[in-house]
């Protein structure tokens, strides 16, 4: 190559140089901006974060360069989503807030499922599960209101047949704890008498009393109706089937929100395998496990509360318990703003957009569905004996003159 081609080499390679120096420039400062707002926000992140930060590198390293290629591609498309019409965020957040109505079971079955093809199946299944379980017969609740009147009423009623122990316990508790603890002793001294199916010592013209305090007219249709030959009712004992349920409910909706930095000081005395076991449930569920501890922790009268309605639960509504996640009934609720806690450097995705729950025609709402709804797990209803001879629907199995309630359930 001549003297002359050498110099205009050289000549265009300064030039090219000097038009493209901006580029670059701009290009390694989006880089290092990119990197210094990482960087802070690790920063930003508590002890208990950057640890999870930590294992999370070593799970990804550990992951085949395939597997590690799909993270990053997912990655990037949820990246170049957000600053574009989110359209994959948005499926994201929907499938999010469909999760939320699901039972503890069905979501922990969907958390098992890696296969995509395999997920989309169990989807499929759990649709038409729950689609074929509410088509029938929805849950109703009865209200705070409602179910204070009652209560009231039913106390005065049995309150003489109650021991001395008995009534000093009730008078130390208001509210759900009262209500509760009430419904124990009703259980506990009908399974002492001779049918222990019986759920409680309340006479018929004793109940009617109780019930003619709802003023929620889908509880009162399904007390008029339940038990009527082709009815999906409850039988017999379709009170005691709604009170519980209702309970449960209005346990889980009045439960106490810690403050996060509560949370994360729970979370970071645990062990690691235990963090590593609640971190690796959804948002929901992990909100759910670390409030409940926090929650029984700080607050006796909950706990006590909490393992009194665990004995109301009927029989046959304890497979479904045993097959979610383990606490109190009803379930938790959502964590505040969904996502993850802001101490592992939330706030995630937003919550349930539909307002945390549907109405039924009354207008109380009934979260995403009331918890112990009229079917298990199997689709099936629970078996009810038919009630006796001359004996009204919703009526227990006693006569006018029950027996006294024994004093050994406090």
């Amino acid at each position: 190559m001549s003297r002359a081609s050498v110099r205009w080499w050289l000549l265009a390679s300064v030039l090219i140089g000097a038009a493209l120096a901006p580029l670059l420039v701009q290009g390694n400062s989006a880089l290092e901006q990119y990197r210094r707002q990482n960087y802070e926000s690790m920063q930003n992140l508590s002890e208990l974060g950057r640890n999870r930060l930590t294992r999370n590198q070593e799970a990804f390293n550990a992951l085949s360069p395939a597997e590690q290629q799909s993270m990053r591609e997912l990655h990037g498309l949820l990246d170049l989503d957000a600053r574009g019409n989110k359209v994959l965020t948005s499926t994201l957040d929907t499938y999010h807030d469909w999760v939320r109505t699901l039972e503890p079971y069905q979501r922990e079955e969907l958390q098992q499922t890696a296969d995509p093809v395999r997920r989309m199946e169990v989807i499929r299944r759990i649709l038409e599960e729950n689609r074929e379980r509410d088509m029938p017969f929805r849950f109703p609740l009865i209200g705070m209101e409602s179910m204070q009147q009652m209560m009231e009423t039913m106390e005065a009623k049995v309150r003489s047949r109650l021991s001395d122990e008995q009534r000093t316990t009730l008078d130390s508790l208001e509210g759900l704890p009262r209500y509760v603890k009430l419904m124990r002793y009703l259980r506990d001294a009908a399974r002492a008498g001779i049918d222990q199916r019986a759920v409680s010592t309340l006479t018929p013209p004793e109940l009617e009393e109780v019930l003619a305090q709802v003023s929620e007219s889908r509880v009162k249709e399904v007390l008029a109706r339940s038990g009527q030959e082709g009815h999906p009712g409850f039988g017999r004992n379709a009170w005691y089937y709604l009170v519980v349920g209702s309970l449960g409910y209005h346990i889980r909706d009045s439960r106490p929100q810690p403050n996060p930095e509560l949370l994360e000081q729970r979370l970071a005395g645990l062990p690691v395998d235990k963090q590593d076991e609640l971190l690796s449930l959804s948002p929901v569920d992990f909100y759910d496990e670390l409030e409940l501890l926090v929650v029984e922790e700080a607050t006796p009268i909950r706990q006590q509360m909490v393992e009194d309605m665990q004995t109301l639960v009927p029989e046959e509504w304890r497979d479904r318990l045993k097959r979610g996640r383990s606490g109190p009934p009803g379930g938790g609720g959502p964590p505040p703003n969904g996502g993850r806690p802001p101490f592992l450097g939330g706030p995630g995705r937003p919550g349930d957009r539909n307002g945390g729950g549907r109405f039924d025609r009354d207008g109380e709402r009934d979260g995403d569905r009331p918890p112990f709804g009229g079917r298990r797990p199997d689709g099936q209803r629970p078996p009810e004996p038919p009630p006796a001879a001359g004996e009204p629907p919703g009526a227990p199995p006693r006569g006018d003159n029950p027996p006294p309630i024994p004093a050994d359930a406090n």
